[in-house]
């Protein structure tokens, strides 16, 4: 078993290209409760996600993939038989009193390239204002009151490392470089991006030599262990993952019908924000802690009460309180010998007492059993 601790690292990071961030960790919340789209709009918002965004739609089906086949969802979406909300809606502009698109993220929509290229066309001429996605990850123009399933996003930073033990790759690294170390070389793995979109997704570590191995396909080596993974002992493969996630029935706070949502009052995040602020984690062997959307969705308040609540101990429950009213067995052979003494003590000291006194016993006994035979005989005498 290989043991590892996560260890916080500064982000002093210098990319290739300037404008290109690694793949930053996004976490999925499942609602697998349906709610109109306002409603489940307003859900995400609770805990400060948004609806889930669709840029590129082999990114996300990697994502998805990933953790409901191999991380928490547990196959909680691939049981779904219906579509899911998306975050991209059509709202009309009252300064051009023209029809505009924005994803819930309050990023203004840009055209696809891939299988959801004709979307913004289609939602602009569609009577509805609301997209879902089914599960070949293309959109559609859906009436906002339909109650569908939703998926919740929230962009939390720094990427996480998978161990696999007694693994290597079947593949040649791409680079392999001098390590300090295990952190080290999940640094290095961690802030490689090329311009065109080509980062590192797993490494290893062998001799203090760091290998590398790249990929343009976000999640790529995980969703594929088979081509990419042996066995060989004494090694461990680390992967890149970058997504994460919870299913929940958590229902919607309101079931309001709004056929034509408003605008969001929000302000688009700065590129690479999720990355700057993220946490690394750069040498754990367990993901980064997911809270419950149910706890995320609580107030200040509600927050410190949960934690009160969990201190709090039942006095009736406790060691102390067991031990007043029972004793413990002690199986050592010294202990039981010493209680055995201690028995055999007790019962000298009082049979010995009951024996000094047993004279004056059986005196009284025979004095007791004289009143009650003539007792007996007046009685028969009566009769």
């Amino acid at each position: 078993m290989v043991v590892t601790q996560i260890v916080v690292l500064t982000l002093s990071v210098v990319f290739i290209d300037a404008n290109v961030y690694p793949s930053s960790r996004i976490v999925y919340y499942l609602h697998t409760t349906p709610a109109s789209w306002v409603g489940a709009r307003d859900s995400c918002n609770r805990y400060g996600g948004h609806l889930v965004k669709v840029v590129e739609s082999d990114d996300l089906r990697a994502d998805i993939i990933t953790v409901d086949t191999f991380l928490e969802w547990k196959g909680a979406y691939s049981s779904l038989t219906s579509d899911v909300w998306t975050g991209l809606y059509k709202y009309l502009d009252t300064n051009t009193s023209s029809d505009q698109l924005m994803w819930h993220s309050c990023d203004p929509f840009s055209p696809l390239t891939d299988t959801n290229s004709g979307i913004g066309a289609s939602l602009r001429a569609s009577p509805h204002y609301c997209t879902s996605m089914d599960h070949d990850y293309k959109l559609q123009a859906t009436n906002c009151t339909k109650e569908l399933p939703y998926i919740c996003q929230i962009d939390e930073g720094q990427c996480w490392f998978l161990p696999l033990e007694n693994k290597e790759f079947k593949i040649n690294a791409t680079q392999s470089n001098t390590t300090e170390g295990l952190n080290a070389c999940a640094q290095t793995c961690r802030n490689f991006v090329s311009a065109a979109g080509v980062e590192c997704w797993g490494f290893v570590v062998i001799n203090n030599t760091c290998e590398i191995y790249n990929s343009d396909k976000r999640h790529a080596y995980i969703r594929d262990l088979p081509t990419y993974i042996t066995n060989a002992n004494d090694k461990v493969a680390y992967l890149k993952i970058c997504t994460g996630g919870e299913p929940t029935t958590m229902k919607a706070l309101n079931r309001n019908v709004v056929v034509k949502p408003d605008a969001e009052n929000c302000t688009k995040p700065a590129d690479g924000a999720a990355w700057d602020s993220g946490v690394c984690y750069c040498d754990c062997d367990q993901p980064p802690v997911i809270l419950a959307p149910e706890y995320l969705s609580m107030s200040v308040e509600e927050k410190v009460q949960k934690a009160v609540e969990g201190l709090k101990v039942d006095s009736k429950n406790t060691s102390a309180a067991f031990m007043k009213l029972n004793s413990i067995e002690d199986h050592r052979p010294s202990a039981q010998s010493l209680g055995g003494v201690g028995i055999g003590i007790l019962c000298f000291v009082f049979g010995g007492l009951i024996l000094l006194d047993m004279n004056v016993l059986i005196a009284h006994v025979i004095k007791l059993l004289g009143k009650l035979k003539p007792a007996e005989t007046a009685e028969e005498s009566k009769e």
